[in-house]
């Protein structure tokens, strides 16, 4: 996560896409980070069309 990543976390609740996080069986996937504000949580974000 670059500076810039956090920036738009805290400022916008959500950050773009991030590639290469790993999974335990260490296959990679691309996501973007939410804030679960109630919850009081990250969660990760696959796609625009997402509840």
């Amino acid at each position: 996560m670059t500076l810039a990543h956090i920036q738009a976390l805290l400022s916008d609740g959500s950050t773009p896409v991030i590639e290469g996080f790993q999974q335990k069986n260490r296959k990679t996937f691309n996501a973007a980070l939410r804030w679960e504000a109630s919850e009081n949580k990250m969660s990760f974000s696959f796609g625009e069309n997402e509840t």
